[in-house]
């Protein structure tokens, strides 16, 4: 059984990945977290096929996101510096040529465009 973090802080997109997840694979189980520290935490206490980070993340429960600092993408780069080869989507806009860049650095994460039509 496969089990995927989804690290996104609305919960309407959290719905929809998780549908189309689930819809794909019926029988994955999906962890959710709302911010950087807890999906950091997650991933150092359980086994994960799939992390999906969405870009605009909050550092923490108490602080409000800040888009600025781009910390899905901080997440994913977390990751691949401490040699975690867990494969990892990262939400973004396509508009943030900065992180798009960033994202198509790292060997085990993909960006996918959000506002598209069709971007699940």
């Amino acid at each position: 059984m496969s089990r995927i973090l989804i690290a996104v802080s609305d919960s309407e997109q959290f719905d929809l990945i998780e549908e189309i997840l689930v819809a794909r694979m019926p029988d994955v189980q999906i962890d959710r977290v709302e911010d950087e520290n807890r999906a950091k935490a997650k991933i150092g206490s359980r086994t994960y096929q799939l992390v999906i980070a969405h870009q605009h993340l909050a550092r923490d429960s108490k602080t409000p996101i800040q888009e600025n600092e781009a910390r899905g993408l901080l997440l994913v780069q977390w990751l691949d510096a401490g040699g975690i080869r867990i494969p990892a989507i990262l939400l973004a806009f396509q508009s943030d040529k900065e992180v798009i860049a960033a994202t198509n650095r790292l060997p085990n994460c993909e960006s996918v465009f959000i506002g598209l039509d069709r971007w699940e």
